[in-house]
């Protein structure tokens, strides 16, 4: 990317992008008591203006570590205004968020990702993030309960997820081209950039979607990107028909499994984005793994809840939401995750990826097939016997 400011060295240039930041931030705070703007407008412009100055990054420094560090910081200041109460003009909603601190996270990670990989994922994720989602805030807001809906905890709507949707496609296909140039990549055909458009925003929009308390920030933020380098990558290397197929796979296999009853409805979408990536990224080695273990624990959780009984503590049952989803397969989908990133060069993280995965089966297997255990469990620490399901209860079987 082009320089904008000709500094002595990177960390003159991180100071100086820092103040500008910080300045701005002072400046909307000031606004905000003058003008007495409402705290929600205050914290929507705050929120575009600042998913703008940060996507600028690239253009005042040129290595990634003091932008990682930018990002860091501000994390600890968010979090720190956040719990002080201070600095409404970002932070006041009329429902508990901790979205401020999602989005520096959400921008170092793609820091760590995409800097050196494609700079122009990294700038244009970031202004998904700026402008679907204040989009999507602003005429979610504006619609009745009857066009809204909840799919894990926070109400959206209809509406809102249309717009999302919309507005990713338009900031996908007039930035992507802007910043590929500026940084002298390839231009895509106009096919290739509306399916890759498409493409990112429904995983986005689902990724927004599926939240609790300002947690889009981070997801719907690492997905645009994610899915802008998968549809590239498939695209060089001529697989975009089989990203297609695995696209269709996850959606299917999320829909099957809500429609089972093995999942909730927060967990089928959850299984959703887990196949699209797991899939799209790993192919048939983290597919076969996966669908393994999420086959035969299903069948082992129904099971295991036909022939329950009143004396077993039940907390979950065989309909798992996304939080259970991606408790076991979070971390696998990490390592699968680094290991596409790696270009494949690095074969632990497939064996990490393996031993994560594996661990997550033992213990799903070792509470089914334990309730149906004659003796009652042990607690791992008294070693005091406990009622069947019991967290830290163990039994031989």
């Amino acid at each position: 990317m082009p320089t904008l400011l000709n500094l002595p060295n990177e960390w003159i240039a991180f100071l100086v992008f820092f103040t500008i930041i910080m300045v701005f931030i002072a400046m909307a705070e000031v606004a905000r008591k003058v003008f007495k703007l409402s705290p929600e407008l205050s914290r929507k412009f705050v929120h575009v203006m600042v998913g703008v100055l940060v996507s600028l990054a690239p253009f005042f420094l040129r290595t990634s570590q003091p932008v990682i560090v930018l990002g860091l910081l501000f994390t600890v200041l968010n979090y720190v205004a956040l719990k002080k109460d201070s600095l409404k003009g970002m932070h006041t909603t009329e429902r508990v968020s901790f979205g401020t601190v999602y989005f520096p996270i959400a921008f170092t990670i793609l820091v760590v990702m995409f800097w050196d990989r494609n700079i122009t994922i990294f700038v244009v994720s970031m202004l998904v993030l700026a402008f679907s989602d204040t989009t999507a805030t602003v005429i979610g807001e504006r619609v009745n309960s009857q066009r809204k809906f909840t799919l894990w905890h926070d109400q959206k709507s209809w509406p809102g997820s249309i717009s999302f949707f919309i507005t990713t496609l338009i900031v996908i296909g007039f930035a992507y081209p802007i910043y590929a140039n500026l940084a002298g990549q390839t231009q895509l055909p106009w096919i290739h950039l509306a399916g890759m458009a498409v493409f990112t925003g429904f995983t986005a929009t689902v990724a927004e979607a599926v939240s609790k308390r300002g947690s889009d920030n981070l997801t719907l933020t690492l997905t645009a990107g994610l899915a802008i380098d998968l549809y590239l990558y498939s695209l060089a290397h001529g697989t975009l028909p089989v990203l297609a197929g695995w696209f269709a796979f996850s959606t299917l296999l999320g829909y099957g499994a809500f429609k089972l009853r093995s999942l909730s409805i927060s967990g089928g979408f959850g299984a959703f984005l887990l196949g699209v990536f797991m899939f799209g990224m790993g192919g048939w080695a983290t597919m076969l793994p996966l669908i393994g273990f999420f086959v035969l624990s299903s069948i082992l959780s129904k099971i295991a809840d036909r022939r329950s009984k009143p004396d077993i503590i039940s907390t979950k049952g065989s309909q798992r939401d996304i939080v259970q989803v991606y408790a076991n397969g979070g971390i696998p989908l990490i390592f699968a995750i680094a290991w596409y990133l790696s270009d494949f060069s690095m074969d632990g993280l497939y064996w990490a990826f393996l031993a994560s995965l594996a661990a997550a089966t033992a213990d799903t297997w070792e509470t089914e097939i334990g309730s149906f255990s004659r003796s009652l469990p042990i607690n791992i620490l008294t070693w005091k016997h406990v009622v069947k399901g019991y967290s830290g209860g163990i039994s031989l079987l």
